[in-house]
């Protein structure tokens, strides 16, 4: 039975309009999202002097997620060429329409963009979609590369394919 492994799946930004997409990595393939849950919202127990009286909607879930990546031979940041570091922060080649750019944000008012997360096994192919994406990076030096931590968090439900 085929698997899906890190070697046949990606991980894709996208702005939310002008046509901006970029792969991220190379890596290690280690993305992480967690808070997947029912309707993408938590339960709340509701008690009536102390026993269990029924459950209710919570507020929605905000999924973590996460990925590091080698950092190449280039510059950080670039203002006419894709850089992680830009789609992430929402600088240089991907300035949002927010501060004058080209990259349209998915949230009226702060940089937000669309992780798409690609699993195909030859056979079958399944995606993870956080569609309200934003990010933090931190760079760390080795001995065999440098790399580039990714962590965010996704304030709309995930879909899946």
């Amino acid at each position: 039975m085929a698997r899906y492994t890190s070697k046949n799946s990606t991980l894709t930004i996208t702005d939310s309009g002008a046509g901006l997409s970029m792969l991220v990595g190379p890596g290690e393939g280690d993305f992480s999202v967690d808070n997947v849950g029912y309707d993408n919202s938590e339960t709340l127990n509701v008690t009536d002097r102390g026993v269990h009286d029924g459950l209710v909607e919570g507020d929605d879930f905000i999924q973590a997620w996460s990925i590091t990546i080698r950092l190449r031979n280039e510059a950080i940041t670039h203002a006419t060429i894709d850089r992680i570091k830009d789609a992430i922060a929402g600088t240089g080649f991907w300035t949002p329409t927010l501060d004058g750019g080209a990259a349209v944000s998915v949230d009226a008012t702060r940089w937000a963009f669309i992780l798409i997360f690609t699993m195909n096994d030859g056979t079958t192919t399944s995606t993870v979609t956080l569609p309200k994406a934003t990010g933090l990076i931190s760079v760390a030096e080795g001995k065999d590369g440098h790399t580039i931590s990714i962590s965010g968090s996704n304030y709309l439900a995930p879909t899946y394919t």
